[in-house]
């Protein structure tokens, strides 16, 4: 497998399981669903079982959100969310910049209570994820707050890389704003799908002829 993204998926052909990254070694501490999340796994596998295929629309995960004032960003949801590189170039390729994108995501929960983690990847100038949050638990995070500190914590790590290797790098990854969809249940796996299927739609693109 070529060179050019970083990914997570779950072990298995359930919904629940250990982390691994794609076309990489096992990720070390594996990352499991919290409680809360399992009632609503379960419920998707039993949704999922009965709905009617219906086609996909991928632009429907990928248009940008206002933020409505009126929505609660602390509710229980799974939130689909897509982080674009602050200039459109494939800065995400560089080996040490992926690690830190990677390291960061893992560590949101230790960081955030109610926070648990589900697909991820990264692209060369963006990376998608879905997260959930629990409204159950005390103080929950906000998407934005839980969002921003991810982007804060990579923009503060990739210069001190920069720094500490004698790099002659720009220290900018982010673009200002980022991507968001609250996935309902019906959605989650083909949004999970839609996650998992970029990298092979990228490396068919770099196949083609005419790419």
């Amino acid at each position: 497998m070529k060179a050019g993204y970083w990914s997570l998926v779950r072990e298995g052909p359930g919904t629940r399981g250990a982390w691994h990254e794609r076309g990489l070694a096992p990720a070390r501490g594996a990352t499991t669903f919290q409680g809360v999340v399992r009632g609503v796994l379960d419920e998707l596998e039993e949704r999922m079982n009965k709905m009617d295929q219906r086609k996909y629309n991928p632009d429907l995960f990928t248009r940008r959100s206002l933020r409505l004032p009126d929505r609660d960003y602390a509710a229980t949801n799974a939130y689909f969310v897509t982080i674009r590189a602050k200039q459109l170039e494939p800065i995400f390729e560089a080996p040490e910049l992926r690690k830190i994108l990677l390291e960061t995501w893992q560590a949101l929960p230790e960081r955030f209570h109610g926070v648990t983690l589900d697909e991820f990847v990264v692209m060369p100038d963006h990376v998608h994820f879905i997260l959930w949050l629990d409204s159950k638990i005390e103080n929950v995070p906000t998407l934005g707050s839980v969002v921003g500190a991810y982007k804060s914590l990579t923009t503060v790590a990739w210069p001190r890389h920069i720094k500490s290797a004698g790099l002659e790098r720009s220290g900018l990854i982010w673009q200002r704003n980022y991507y968001e969809r609250v996935v309902r249940i019906e959605e989650l796996e083909k949004t999970r799908q839609y996650i998992r299927n970029n990298p092979i739609k990228l490396q068919t693109e770099m196949d083609s002829p005419h790419g």
